[in-house]
């Protein structure tokens, strides 16, 4: 998460954070495909080109903290537009 909040204004986030990831996977989806991830696997998604993200998220009671951290860092991004 620190590495997130660390380099998110990075126009080179990926390659950036790819050395913090420990047996990592990469992956490149094009338009009209789909990814399934199954619950409780950790992931992030970037987009090299502009576009629209839509997901479906699913929350767990051990995983709320992390969400609501993610809100607010989220928010504070936003209320920089």
């Amino acid at each position: 998460m620190s590495s997130w909040t660390t380099y998110r204004k990075s126009n080179k986030i990926f390659e950036v954070l790819v050395d913090h990831l420990e047996n990592g996977q990469a992956a490149v989806q094009n338009t009209g495909e789909a990814i399934y991830l199954p619950p409780g696997y950790k992931h992030a998604t970037y987009t090299l080109k502009g576009g629209v993200v839509f997901d479906i998220n699913y929350a767990t009671k051990e995983g709320l903290l992390i969400i609501s951290k993610i809100f607010e860092i989220e928010a504070e991004k936003l209320s920089d537009c």
